[in-house]
């Protein structure tokens, strides 16, 4: 990476130092329809995509993979799972998460840059990378997850849409961020310490076709119900098992709609290495 790069990787390891403490509480803002409902749907939908891609067995690569929030429930189905990630106060988190399930024999925490993994080719036999847009150079990164996975096993990794973070700052009555994305293609976070990257599905595409992965899905991860605007009625489909369950259904079918996941604040691809 150049100089420059390396700078917002300092930055990003600042902001998650800062972050990590409170990182795992969920985030509300009722303008962009961040509510228990919008968690408890992309949750599920997360949840699904990778448990749908995991092996039976072997060692998984959680790259940023921060306070081991996704980690734990893999490890907890029989896998071996390395985080690695770029920020000690995030690992810090992680640890006592993992010391208080009795995990410290499944789960592997490496403090480093996903730009540059320190391990072998062909490595790991699932590579996970979730909400990785604080990356300054996706394409690096998404080489070097391709290099560590072994041939025909899966990458799966998510980043912020932009569509919907140009949506998000209309909703906010923000032109000037909503211009900066499109012209841009970054924004810099609420807090003015860290840029975060958008991408669209054509861009996932490209970078794959570089890096010989064979694209399995692009999915919007969930979160169409961000749109919803009535908050009466948010709260009361939250609170009705039959119509949560429901709306749940409805944004699985959107889920199988590639043409769909723009809608996402966090895109996913799933692809197979060559």
């Amino acid at each position: 990476m150049d100089k420059k790069s390396e700078e917002y990787v300092k930055m990003a390891k600042a902001y998650h130092d800062k972050m990590a403490e409170d990182y795992d509480k969920p985030y509300h803002n009722e303008a962009l329809g961040y509510d228990e409902l919008y968690n408890y749907i992309t949750d599920k939908i997360e949840w699904h995509y990778i448990e749908k891609y995991l092996p039976n067995k072997g060692l998984v690569l959680d790259a940023a993979g921060g306070t081991a929030r996704l980690a734990i429930p893999i490890a907890k189905k029989g896998l071996d799972v390395v985080i690695i990630d770029v920020s000690e106060g995030m690992l810090k988190v992680a640890r006592e998460k993992i010391r208080s399930q009795d995990l410290e024999n499944r789960i592997t925490l490496k403090q480093g840059d996903i730009h540059k993994i320190n391990y072998p080719d062909n490595h790991f036999d699932f590579v996970l990378a979730q909400g990785i847009e604080y990356c300054p150079d996706l394409e690096k990164a998404v080489a070097e997850l391709a290099r560590v996975l072994k041939p025909s096993c899966y990458l799966e990794l998510s980043a912020d849409s932009l569509f919907f973070v140009t949506w998000a700052f209309l909703n906010e009555k923000n032109l000037e961020k909503a211009l900066q994305v499109l012209d841009e293609g970054k924004y810099m976070s609420s807090g003015g310490d860290v840029w975060c990257w958008v991408y669209t599905p054509s861009q996932f595409r490209e970078m794959c076709h570089k890096h010989k992965l064979k694209i399995e899905k692009i999915t919007s991860g969930g979160g169409a119900c961000a749109y919803i605007k009535d908050q009466s009625f948010r709260q009361a489909v939250f609170q009705n098992k039959k119509q949560l369950e429901k709306l749940l259904e409805i944004e699985m079918k959107l889920c199988e709609i590639e043409d769909t996941a723009i809608l996402g604040n966090h895109p996913i691809l799933i692809a197979k290495k060559q």
